[in-house]
């Protein structure tokens, strides 16, 4: 028999997938669009904290590692989760491939606010994604998600603010 947190979890990979496949479409353009040019890599360290009923804020240090030629730039953020959130989570590192038409030109080209749609599942060790799109056409696709650990569910809208803090 499965207790009741392994059947709510299984009832929200449902609803993850449902999600997917209502909203997976509304991002298709720009996904199309930005498929062509990776322009680097962005690795952020998450903060641990507890997540609310309808939402949690998670700050981040990050930095970003241009594919080609490049010094690499520390950029800090809070990603925000809205929708049904529950739970905490230790902390843990994302890394997002960056993408783009072209390369982002200069200090600080990824500042900005960026939003997509979220899934996240930890019981142990976190498996979760997060693709997440900003108005001047870059695309945060995750690639790795590690040390992410507890008991948490989030399912729904993520938010993503970078701030750029200078060379590394």
């Amino acid at each position: 028999m499965m207790s009741g947190l392994k059947v709510y979890a299984v009832s929200m990979v449902i609803a993850v997938a449902t999600l997917a496949v209502t909203f997976g479409g509304a991002f298709e353009p720009v996904f199309a669009e930005q498929s062509k040019a990776t322009r680097g890599a962005l690795r952020c360290a998450i903060a641990s904290g507890r997540s609310f009923i309808f939402g949690s804020t998670r700050n981040l240090d990050c930095v970003y590692e241009p594919a080609r030629n490049g010094k690499s730039e520390r950029y800090s953020g809070r990603i925000r989760k809205f929708g049904i959130d529950l739970g905490f989570v230790k902390k843990g590192v994302i890394i997002w491939r960056v993408i783009a038409p072209v390369a982002p030109a200069g200090p600080g080209a990824l500042s900005g606010k960026y939003a997509g749609v979220s899934a996240q599942v930890a019981v142990g060790a976190g498996v979760g994604a997060n693709a997440l799109v900003s108005g001047n056409k870059i695309m945060l696709n995750p690639i790795s998600l590690s040390g992410a650990s507890g008991l948490n569910l989030a399912i729904g809208v993520a938010g993503l603010e970078l701030t750029y803090s200078g060379r590394r």
